[in-house]
């Protein structure tokens, strides 16, 4: 992993989101890029800035409109300094899905880590959330971290697998993430489908599963029955104390999906209370 794309809203509660990318970036290596959209509202001048880690502070912070904004981003770079992360800051001007689909595709970014909130704005339920929407629209891994979510470890991660659609690179993604974090990393299939002429096709890609994962030994796996595969994988991630769950986001265009969020990923992303990693199909 060398490069993670961190969207930044500083009218929201953004300190979660930045532990978790620092935590991240600290033990990957890769470098940091915080990036702020809608830039006439926070920079003087024509909306585009770029800040190095390198450059002064003062000559930047000078640049930057209102009291409160300057104050976190000192800090933001205060702290970023003190941990010794390769950073840098970018602000532009323009709508916030484009502008963020436009440079995790032109920066060729391995992950995004962003925020994410519940409204219930009729806007929102029409086009989803701005996490929802980015999910959407781009190819590059999202980490999502819910709104008011507490800072943890990553000391168990939740691979929440479709047995009849197994990725073998994704898996190796997601089994790279639990070597950064040193953390346990539960297999989960929720199985909705109990035909018998299917659990051959099941019984076949677990093989594959153990085959990808032989390599590292805190590996768990779990299967198990439900009617609601969101219900079964909220009930395994409460109960087994999960500190991120992952998952494939596969987007499958219906009238539905007009009114409303349809990915089983993305209402994931709403109904726990951990980080959700999310990898486009």
């Amino acid at each position: 992993m060398n490069r993670i794309l961190v969207p930044v809203n500083l009218r929201s509660d953004f300190d979660n989101i930045l532990k978790y990318a620092t935590s991240v970036g600290k033990r990957s290596g890769a470098e940091l890029t915080l990036f702020y959209y809608g830039g006439r509202r926070l920079v003087k001048g024509n909306g585009h800035f770029q800040f190095e880690k390198d450059q002064a502070p003062e000559d930047f912070l000078h640049r930057v409109k209102g009291q409160r904004n300057r104050q976190n981003l000192e800090e933001i770079i205060t702290n970023l300094l003190q941990e010794e992360i390769n950073f840098r800051i970018k602000i532009v001007r323009g709508r916030s899905v484009s502008e963020i689909t436009r440079e995790s595709t032109q920066e060729a970014y391995d992950l995004v880590i962003m925020g994410t909130h519940t409204s219930s704005s009729w806007g929102d339920y029409l086009r989803g959330t701005l996490a929802n929407r980015v999910i959407g629209s781009i190819t590059t891994p999202v980490f999502i971290v819910p709104a008011l979510t507490r800072f943890n470890d990553i000391q168990h991660i939740t691979y929440a697998v479709d047995l009849t659609d197994y990725d073998s690179n994704v898996i190796q993604q997601v089994k790279s993430i639990a070597k950064l974090f040193d953390a346990k990393l539960s297999i989960t299939h929720v199985n909705v489908d109990t035909e018998p002429q299917h659990k051959e096709k099941y019984l076949q890609t677990l093989e594959r599963t153990i085959s990808d994962t032989l390599d590292y030994p805190k590996i768990y796996y779990k299967f198990f029955d439900h009617a609601d595969p969101l219900g079964g994988i909220v009930k395994f991630v409460n109960q087994n104390n999960s500190n991120l769950v992952a998952m494939i986001n596969r987007k499958k265009f219906s009238w539905k999906s007009i009114f409303g969020d349809q990915s089983i990923s993305r209402k994931i992303s709403k109904e726990v209370k951990v980080p959700v990693l999310t990898f486009r199909r």
